[in-house]
């Protein structure tokens, strides 16, 4: 069994984790810092600093799913952003809607315990999620907001 592998941003500003292959952590920096999902990680935690956690669904053969340790959006008085990226300009939050299925991305939060919830987001409008994220200390869908998305 490999071992996990985890990745800091201490001075880089943009980091995706580089392997899939064990779990792997990617920690930012102190200050406002990118990191991705591309490589199916499974922990992120931001730091210090408004921090864009960018969701893309490209090197996913399925539903995969990572968890965000320290999100804090808008509501919360944060500057973290949720960025989706290859959406184009017509992505919207729908809160805990139902996906429409009408071409367009889509975020969606879905309620799951009381220390946590789901995002999930439908990047090509099929009406099915394409990547689902776990928010660490974020369980109903008032607490995030259309601002804490980049489309």
């Amino acid at each position: 069994m490999s071992q996990p592998e985890t990745f800091s941003l201490c001075r880089i500003n943009s980091l995706s984790a580089l392997s899939g292959q064990a779990p792997s952590t990617l920690f930012g920096g102190s200050g406002d810092d990118t990191l991705g999902n591309s490589s199916g990680f499974e922990f992120m935690r931001g730091g210090p600093g408004a921090d864009t956690f960018s969701i893309d669904d490209e090197n996913q053969s399925s539903l995969t799913q990572a968890e965000i340790l320290d999100f804090i959006g808008a509501v919360e008085g944060g500057e973290d952003m949720f960025f989706v990226p290859n959406s184009g300009t017509n992505g919207e939050w729908i809160g805990d809607q139902s996906f429409a299925g009408n071409g367009n991305p889509q975020a969606r939060f879905q309620s799951g315990d009381s220390n946590a919830g789901n995002l999930e987001v439908d990047s090509n409008g099929d009406g099915v999620a394409d990547v689902a994220i776990i928010l660490n200390k974020i369980t109903q869908a008032d607490q995030l907001t259309s601002t804490d998305f980049i489309f």
